[in-house]
């Protein structure tokens, strides 16, 4: 099987995912989100220089 096989039955464009060194994981050690483009985590929303929360 190819190992992009996966995308095309995904409905994934050509190219997508092929930025795994780029992303910069969110500072929240709780959360398995990633920082996008505008400097949020798409999945908590923390700002990506928001120093970590007490715990």
């Amino acid at each position: 099987m190819d190992s992009d096989a996966w995308k095309d039955r995904a409905g994934l464009p050509e190219g997508a995912g092929d930025d795994w060194s780029r992303r910069r994981l969110c500072p929240d050690g709780n959360c398995i989100g990633v920082i996008d483009p505008d400097g949020r985590c798409r999945e908590c929303g923390r700002a990506a220089d928001e120093p970590p929360s007490d715990p």
